[in-house]
């Protein structure tokens, strides 16, 4: 309605308005114009009234249209009507499509109301109508019940339908009926006693809390029993059952008592007949307790009681069902038709099985062990039993293919034997020797690598000691100003060099005229040990006196390797190549060490030196060594040499560069920042004894520059040492 109005307005004000608008525009622009006479402006004020009465016409008569299909619509109290019945039908059909919920929940408790008052106040009329309907009802809800019962007989007759047979065969029954009987066992889940005149639950079965729903449950029964007496009465008919679905309430009535069972199941007529039998003869007993002082305790014993003959009773007479007819049992009847069969057919299994497994062991190893075709391809067939065996391949003659069936008819005289061995044409000769020569040149070659792996560990040994013996009198002519322990030292090692070059020619030349016997072999190895370990003491002697004339910290010799209890002699040719290899490597060293030494010239007697001069003399004679990684080998040692140095550099103007250095172990990359880490902690050593840091630069360099053959935590490589940089190389210094 507003949106009709609305459209109204714009119809009478708005376009007139414009109208109006467009007219006074027209003229102002022919007065402003200035060339137009009085003619043109009175025939274009013409004009234009023209199209405004055009409009207005126009106008009036969509205005006249809106205002009769208006008064169509609500003109009169019928149209009215009609009008609001169509928009509210239109209205619910829209609430009942968009929300249907609102309109139900609002529109349900006027419905309700309505069919109550109307089933209070036309109560026959409705009873009347719904008579036809009810028998249809009931017709239906039979059928149904109908098709559900044929449809768990037909499932127990499907998916148990042997046994099912098997027992009706046994018990003279049909398949259908002990199905049927199955379906509908009845099972009793509960009693109740109820006082049939108040609706009063005197006793229950079994016993549960008091709550008002069993009071309740009490009313309701005899409030139906009592409704189907009275509509009913003409019949003398009374409700003995109620249809729960999964369960049925079974009602006997006395007149003072309604005796109530509600049962799992369906009971047949035999079955129901023992329930009116239970519940009469407990409904006496129930009017005979009720004079009695405690009624209620003996109601309930004999609601008990009454439940346990239920089951008892249901139980025999299911069992009676059930029973065969000519007392024997199903599962009885069934072992015996399965059972012997089935028992048979496994003992003639595991005897078939037998048989064959043997007669194949028997042929199988015949074929195995007869030279003739050794290294032929062949394959046993055997048949059940044994009965019949088949040999398939290739043979080299026709002497190995009788052979072989000869064999196999006399181990096996009650198999038939098929010999299918095919001869080759022209065989070639029989390879057996040259795999046997093969075989035992193998085995020599085996036997002969210890002697080659001794004889190439000998001959490094004597090439390593022979070259220690130059290397040794090089060091002897080099030592003769040295202390007599020096000089001792070396010619000790000296002695153990020649030693053992004598002990390794004579063991060339025992392994290279062949593989040594074991004695020979024992002996060779007690001369190869005892000349490596006079080897490695020589070498632990002349590190032990290198280390002392070089005033370093004392460090425990390298003890001699220890003889193997073990092994054979190649392992003991190869320590005495190793303690070689050391000897030489110290004795270069040590030779090298000493030809520097004598280079350089006695110092001249000066004057006292200065501190700087005392720092470069210490750090020249000592370094700071490192364990693993980045922890010191000494730390008590080290922080004495930290200290001297600080000193030294507190009194001096020296500027230091802190080098680092690692062992040959590991990779370039890694070993150059492990370097540099070592420095790392000696310069922040240095640092917190009052060494300026604007006096020292940290620097890691290759472990190329070795000073000692040894790697691991000992090795001598593992240092940081410490150098005077030059002047003006420490910002002016």
């Amino acid at each position: 309605m507003s949106q009709s109005v609305t459209k109204l307005k714009q119809l009478l004000f708005d376009n007139e308005a414009a109208t109006l608008d467009e007219l006074s525009r027209r003229i102002d622009a022919l007065a402003a114009s200035g060339t137009a006479s009085r003619g043109e402006l009175l025939e274009e004020l013409g004009r234009a009234v023209g199209e405004l009465r055009q409009t207005s016409d126009s106008m009036r008569a969509e205005i006249d249209a809106r205002i009769e299909a208006i008064v169509a619509r609500v003109g009169s109290d019928e149209t009215m009507a009609r009008s609001v019945a169509l928009v509210l039908d239109r209205a619910l059909v829209q609430a009942e499509e968009q929300r249907h919920d609102d309109l139900a929940d609002a529109v349900a408790p006027v419905v309700i109301r309505t069919v109550r008052s109307e089933i209070r106040n036309s109560r026959d009329e409705i009873v009347e109508v719904l008579y036809p309907m009810t028998g249809q009802m009931v017709r239906a809800y039979v059928a149904s019940a109908m098709k559900d019962l044929l449809a768990e007989v037909n499932r127990r007759l499907e998916t148990n339908a042997f046994m099912l047979r098997l027992r009706a065969m046994t018990s003279g029954r049909s398949a259908g009926e002990l199905a049927l009987a199955l379906s509908q066992r009845v099972v009793v889940e509960d009693l109740l006693l109820v006082r049939r005149g108040s609706g009063e639950l005197i006793a229950r079965w079994p016993e549960r809390a008091s709550n008002n729903h069993d009071h309740v449950l009490g009313g309701i029964l005899t409030a139906i029993n009592s409704f189907v007496s009275e509509a009913l009465d003409d019949d003398e008919n009374a409700l003995r059952q109620i249809d729960l679905g999964q369960s049925q309430i079974y009602l006997r009535a006395s007149p003072a008592y309604l005796l109530a069972a509600k049962c799992g199941g369906t009971a047949a007529a035999s079955i129901e007949r023992l329930i009116d039998d239970e519940f009469l003869a407990s409904v006496a007993t129930f009017a005979a307790d009720n004079e009695r002082k405690n009624a209620s305790d003996a109601t309930r014993a004999e609601l008990e009681a009454l439940a346990g003959r239920l089951d008892d009773q249901l139980a025999k007479k299911y069992a009676e069902l059930s029973a065969p007819a000519g007392g024997i049992s199903p599962l009885k009847l069934l072992s015996v038709v399965i059972g012997l069969p089935l028992a048979a057919w496994l003992g003639w299994t595991a005897y078939v099985r037998y048989e064959t497994a043997r007669v194949t062991q028997v042929a199988s190893e015949i074929i195995q062990t007869s030279p003739e075709i050794r290294g032929y391809p062949t394959r046993l067939q055997v048949s059940p039993r044994g009965k019949a065996v088949a040999v398939t391949g290739l043979a080299p003659s026709a002497e190995a293919q009788r052979a072989v069936g000869a064999r196999l008819k006399a181990a096996l005289p009650s198999s038939a034997v098929d010999n299918h061995l095919a001869i080759l044409p022209g065989a070639p000769p029989d390879t057996t020797p040259e795999i046997a020569r093969l075989e035992n040149e193998l085995a020599a070659i085996k036997a002969d690598v210890p002697r080659q792996i001794a004889l190439r560990a000998v001959a490094r040994a004597r090439e390593s000691l022979v070259t220690s013996v130059t290397e040794l009198e090089h060091l002897a002519s080099l030592s003769e100003g040295e202390a007599e322990g020096s000089r001792a030292a070396v010619a000790t090692a000296s002695e153990a060099v020649r030693a053992s070059i004598a002990v390794a020619d004579a063991s060339h030349g025992v392994l290279d005229a062949g593989a040594p016997s074991s004695a020979a072999g024992d002996s060779l190895r007690e001369g190869l040990n005892t000349a490596a370990g006079r080897l490695a003491g020589a070498a632990n002697r002349l590190a032990t006196t290198a280390a002392a004339a070089s005033h370093d910290a004392p460090r425990a010799p390298r003890a001699a390797t220890p003889p193997p209890t073990s092994g054979d002699y190649g392992e003991s040719a190869e320590r005495l190549a190793a303690e070689a290899q050391r000897i030489a490597v110290l004795a270069t060293a040590l030779t090298q060490a000493a030809v520097t030494r004598a280079a350089i010239p006695p110092p001249a007697i000066v004057a006292p030196p200065t501190p700087r001069e005392e720092l470069a003399r210490y750090i020249a004679a000592n370094a700071i060594f490192f364990g693993d990684e980045t922890a010191l080998r000494d730390p008590m040692n080290a922080a004495a040499h930290l200290d001297r140095i600080a000193y030294l550099m507190r009194a001096s103007d020296a500027f230091l560069r802190v080098v680092g250095y690692t062992d040959g172990r590991g990779s370039a990359s890694r070993n150059s920042s492990l370097s540099l880490q070592r420095a790392n902690v000696v310069y922040n050593a240095l640092r917190e004894r009052g060494v300026p840091a604007e006096r020292m630069v940290v620097l890691g360099r290759e472990s190329s520059l070795d000073i000692s053959p040894d790697t691991g935590p000992h090795s001598a490589n593992r240092r940081v040492e410490l150098e005077i940089g030059f002047n003006g190389e420490g910002g002016g210094r």
